[in-house]
């Protein structure tokens, strides 16, 4: 087995959070995590250029062989759909800009790999992840929890 880093990208239009992993000999590591934040008083293609242009960087400064981004589910707002939708597309034009693949996972199956129970609360996450990534600390970020839980279930998949 090779070493692979594995970006997980959680989208959403005021912050999509990112985490990073490296899948080593099967063994699973925390590297880095974060949120990309825009504001409401921005305008929409203003906030879309942030996550686009900030996705890029991620991929070109950490060289991920795997991306996997959630899939995007429709809510009974539509307009918070719609701005999802929005995040997601830049998130997906950067990857694309990149080079690379997108694998997309739905939250049900990520939380099934990570805990055992796709319908797995924010916290019960958190603390499988804690359990099962090395070197991941206490973090209030639940995007980028999120987006770690992403690149944790790709690494079950390689």
């Amino acid at each position: 087995m090779t070493i692979t880093k594995i970006l997980g990208i959680d989208p959403g239009l005021n912050k999509t959070g990112w985490g990073l992993i490296l899948l080593n000999k099967g063994q699973h590591l925390y590297l880095d995590c974060g949120s990309i934040h825009t504001s409401a008083s921005e305008q929409l293609p203003t906030r879309l250029l942030k996550i686009f242009s900030s996705i890029k960087e991620l991929v070109l400064n950490h060289q991920p062989g795997f991306i996997a981004l959630e899939e995007t589910y429709v809510n009974t707002n539509s307009k918070s759909s719609l701005h999802l939708a929005h995040a997601r597309a830049a998130a997906m034009l950067a990857i694309a800009r990149c080079n690379l693949s997108i694998i997309p996972y739905q939250a049900k199956t990520v939380k099934k790999v990570v805990t055992g129970n796709g319908g797995a609360d924010k916290d019960q996450v958190a603390k499988m992840l804690r359990l099962r990534l090395a070197g991941l600390n206490e973090t209030n970020d639940k995007d980028a929890i999120d987006a770690l839980a992403l690149a944790f279930c790709h690494s079950n998949y390689i």
